[in-house]
């Protein structure tokens, strides 16, 4: 009996994957330690544009332990930030690291009038393009990213931050 074409071209996809470098395999280890690196830079650039106001008290910020759930790391514990600002309450929620679209992680501004989603890129990265996320030499950094459908994506600014403050809060 001859052996089914479907079930040789599976075969020989098994041999291909059984016969590939090992120095290929990704340490999930170290990419949610960078993760989880990359949400504190955030919220220390986050501090930096706000300090004064906190200090002044014209903003109260409270911390939050939560969990998420993603295919490579499992179940792993993430800050959460809220401010609140007079009645309005604003929540940093980080959202993950492994996400559909070409960036390496996001964290979502809420509030009840809307979101603004900041996404990890590659510092050159301007719009949404096929991009070698492999290349050791990209400079990542926090940027905005506008609402679709025309997705752009805007460096992360003390300006930039505090206009997207002002639209979530609808002031």
């Amino acid at each position: 009996m001859a052996t089914k074409q479907y079930l040789k071209q599976f075969e020989k996809f098994l041999e291909q994957e059984a016969e590939q470098d090992d120095s290929s395999v990704i340490d999930y280890e170290q990419e949610k330690k960078e993760w989880l690196t990359k949400i504190d830079e955030f919220y220390a650039l986050i501090q930096e544009f706000i300090g004064d106001y906190l200090k002044q008290g014209k903003i109260i910020q409270e911390w939050k332990i939560i969990q998420l759930q993603e295919d490579y790391f499992g179940e792993y514990d993430v800050k959460q930030l809220m401010l609140k600002i007079g009645k309005k309450r604003l929540i940093f929620k980080p959202i993950g690291r492994f996400l559909i679209g070409f960036n390496r992680g996001r964290i979502d501004l809420l509030s009840d009038i809307g979101t603004v989603r900041f996404v990890l890129l590659p510092k050159d990265l301007e719009s949404p393009q096929v991009t070698d996320f492999n290349n050791s030499n990209a400079k990542w950094c926090w940027k905005i990213a506008t609402s679709p459908p025309k997705v752009s994506y805007l460096e992360l600014t003390e300006q930039s931050f505090f206009e997207s403050l002002i639209e979530v809060v609808n002031a």
